[in-house]
């Protein structure tokens, strides 16, 4: 069957609206830390900026739920992760390094482009560790931290490995690959959410990080877990920290030290609270960027 095009037009056939471009946001490609990064840049641009920072797996349109309305006060800026969604290079010759100081590198240099000194940073949980790690490198550019199901409290299991071998089959990510991810890990709300997008997130797949870099970068991330905590415990601004009360991963004794001079909230929901209980998040992150 030949393809139809619409009348009048050229023979290329009529490209899909991307789910920022059918939500009116704004986006920009650039340069940062030797990757071309993807980031919604939407809101007022003479407004305090708030950071908006993805966990793995994950792109930008995990914060969909909560960009719009914050977007209407704030400047808001979600890049994709290195690797992941539209954050990657036709032309890199191997994937990202996932290493503490390269993903620190990474978030420095897309502030820099963005010409943000200082900010109010959201991180979701690989995404929460990159902030804290930055945190500490260059602290006094953070006014307000908010993290949510935060990386430096789910230490890697010992069951991981075979966790991810049994997602990738031995190779890359994919299709299959999401599929067995969503399947083991979300609930049937986070899954409708994300299985439409396995297109988006799997535009970066070829820089991602396959099962070896994940363990190799979840353990150098663990190796400075301690720090990251140390850097959320002498915070003087104002924190919070949403943990989803469905989510076994997240260490005894997380909530006490999370609800140190913090708000913390628990909210029904698993690895990604923004997509389980999208209302009572959205709220919570919408009052304490406005607060």
């Amino acid at each position: 069957m030949s393809e139809a095009f619409p009348a009048g037009s050229s023979s290329h056939p009529v490209r899909p609206r991307a789910w920022f471009e059918a939500d009116e946001l704004d986006h920009q490609e650039f340069a940062a830390g030797g990757v071309r990064t993807f980031a919604i840049i939407e809101g007022r641009l003479d407004a305090f900026p708030a950071v908006f920072l993805h966990g793995i797996p994950g792109a930008s349109f995990l914060w969909r739920p909560l960009l719009t309305g914050i977007s209407r006060e704030r400047l808001v800026i979600a890049p994709d992760l290195p690797g992941w969604g539209r954050s990657r290079s036709a032309f890199a010759s191997q994937p990202f390094e996932w290493s503490a100081e390269r993903c620190r590198q990474w978030l420095f240099d897309m502030l820099a482009t963005q010409r943000v000194a200082e900010f109010d940073l959201v991180g979701h949980g690989m995404g929460a560790a990159i902030g804290l790690e930055f945190m500490g490198r260059h602290p006094g550019r953070v006014r307000r931290l908010a993290l949510i199901q935060p990386s430096p409290w789910t230490p890697v299991p010992r069951s991981l490995g075979a966790r991810i071998a049994s997602w990738f089959g031995g190779g890359r990510w994919s299709a299959t690959a999401l599929s067995r991810y969503v399947a083991q890990n979300m609930s049937a709300t986070c899954a409708a959410t994300w299985t439409p997008f396995f297109e988006e997130l799997l535009l970066g797949s070829g820089a991602a990080p396959g099962p070896s870099e994940i363990k190799r970068a979840r353990a150098a991330f663990d190796d400075r877990a301690a720090a990251h905590r140390a850097v959320w415990r002498e915070f003087p601004g104002h924190k919070l920290a949403i943990i989803g009360s469905r989510d076994a991963a997240l260490a005894t004794g997380a909530d006490t030290e999370l609800s140190t001079a913090a708000e913390l909230h628990r909210v029904d929901a698993g690895e990604y609270p923004m997509l389980d209980a999208e209302a009572e998040t959205r709220a919570i992150i919408q009052k304490f960027l406005t607060a």
